[in-house]
């Protein structure tokens, strides 16, 4: 299915159906996709700049170098996506299911990730700068070379998560459950960071 990446601006697509669909480079700034289908549709490159995506499905959808900035996906079911290089800033990801999704060289600055499921998500590389990350589920995660200063943790869940060179310089960390604290303290700078506060499986 392809569509007129001109004619998508503002436009009322909730519910609507788009798997599968060919939508590279589309514009869809301010665009109403709430509860859409955009499972497996091609979105690399396509502007979503606040965009309204809540409760959407983009299960393996490829979103690579798309720009979220400001959208709300509140809700919205990315499995399997493939976000690497997309602009998240700003975006609103609350509740949403990012379960294996790829993040790698994803802008997640300012994000509110609050209670979302990053299971087994690899974030490599992406920038979490300031971003909310409040019981958020990030088991089995990959974090590698991760920017998470000033990120806010608490209560995070980051059981059996990979964690190497992560920047967690003034993070706030309370609640949040990581495996090991020597392992932590090796792997990742904690400038700033109030570690008691936090809960370790083991080493601390």
């Amino acid at each position: 299915m392809a569509s007129n990446a001109k004619s998508l601006h503002g436009q009322d697509l909730h519910r609507r159906n788009f798997y599968e669909a060919n939508l590279r480079d589309a514009d869809l700034t301010d665009a109403d996709l709430s509860h859409a289908d955009l499972s497996r549709a091609d979105l690399s490159r396509a502007d979503l700049s606040r965009a309204d995506l809540t409760h959407a499905k983009l299960t393996d959808v490829d979103l690579t170098h798309a720009k979220l900035v400001h959208a709300d996906l509140t809700n919205a079911n990315f499995s399997d996506a493939n976000l690497t290089h997309a602009d998240l800033t700003h975006a609103d990801l609350t509740d949403a299911d990012l379960t294996r999704a790829d993040l790698i060289r994803a802008n997640l600055t300012d994000a509110n990730l609050t209670d979302t499921n990053l299971t087994q998500a690899k974030l490599i590389h992406a920038n979490l700068t300031r971003a909310k990350l409040i019981h958020a589920r990030l088991t089995r995660a990959k974090l590698i070379q991760v920017v998470l200063a000033d990120a806010d943790l608490t209560d995070a869940n980051l059981n059996q998560a990979t964690i190497i060179d992560v920047d967690l310089t003034n993070a706030t960390v309370h609640g949040a459950y990581f495996d090991d604290y020597d392992e932590l303290v090796k792997d990742a700078t904690v400038n700033g960071v109030d570690l008691q506060r936090a809960r370790f499986g083991s080493g601390g």
